[in-house]
Parts: structure tokens; C-alpha cells; sequence
């Protein structure tokens, strides 16, 4: 399996169907960067089409929502969605096994869905900076979880 990167970093794109198809290639590891763009919406193709993805950067865009989709992303071990306008994660975000790093600081999310709790391989959570009340009990379920960061959110 060869490795992919790909980087859209920052030229304004506001939808991301102007990904070439040659993406969803079955036989590559792949990263994909589309972050400082205007985005507002992933296309579901892009959760199944890319099922090798491994790392997904789409940081400071204007991402209200992250597509229950996201799930089919099974290869996937860095999810960094910082700095977009969402205000709840998909309760599929527990369907990434092979998840160790998430990120969804500065955004408004109010809470974590109770699957968090199902991402074994989870070492590193960032969720500082948002809405969040209270973390679900099923945090504690993150065994290999070593760093934490919630500040300035309300907890």
C-alpha cells in the first residue's frame, strides 16, 4: 500500500466535490489537509470513497456539522476539526477503532456523545474552548487516553 498526501490547504475552496476522484483509490493510505478554506459541508462521498484516509485535517473552516459518515473512516488515526462552528460531534465518531487523536477545540460544541467512550486507541482528546457542560461518564471507558484538554470550556 503506498501513501497519499494531499493538501488544499487554504485556496478558498467552499466545497470539497472538487476533490479528484482518483481519491478513492482502495489500495493507498492517504492524509488529507483542507484546512483554512470556506468550506460549510463534507460530502458523504468523501467518507466512503476515501476508506484508507488516515489523517483528515479541516481545520478552520466554517463546518457547522461533521457527517454521521465520518464513521466509515475505519483507517482513520488523526481527526483534526479545531476552529470550525459545529456544536455537537456524530455519535458515529465512536465507530473510529483506530482513532489517537481528535481535536474539536474552538468550536460550540455543548457535549460529547456517550460513544466517545468506544475509542480504544484514543490517546490524545482536545475539546477546549467550547460549550461543554459536562464530559459523558463513558470518558472514563478511554484506557489509553493520556492527555486531555478541556479548558475554557465549561466543564
Amino acid at each position: 500500500m503506498t501513501d497519499k498526501y494531499l493538501s488544499v490547504d487554504g485556496l478558498g475552496f467552499r466545497y470539497c466535490d472538487l476533490l479528484p476522484n482518483e481519491l478513492g483509490s482502495r489500495d493507498a493510505k492517504m492524509e488529507l489537509v483542507c484546512s483554512s478554506n470556506r468550506l460549510t459541508i463534507l460530502p458523504d462521498r468523501m467518507f466512503h470513497d476515501l476508506k484508507f484516509l488516515t489523517k483528515l485535517d479541516c481545520t478552520n473552516s466554517e463546518l457547522t456539522i461533521l457527517p454521521f459518515a465520518i464513521g466509515n473512516l475505519k483507517c482513520l488515526t488523526e481527526l483534526d476539526c479545531s476552529y470550525n462552528k459545529f456544536d455537537v460531534l456524530p455519535p458515529t465518531i465512536g465507530d473510529l477503532k483506530s482513532l489517537i487523536k481528535l481535536n474539536c477545540s474552538y468550536n460550540q460544541i455543548t457535549g460529547l456523545p456517550e460513544q466517545i467512550g468506544d475509542l480504544d486507541s484514543l490517546v490524545k482528546l482536545n475539546c477546549r474552548h467550547n460549550e461543554i457542560v459536562r464530559l459523558p461518564n463513558q470518558i472514563g471507558d478511554l484506557h489509553s487516553l493520556s492527555e486531555l484538554e478541556d479548558r475554557k470550556s465549561v466543564v
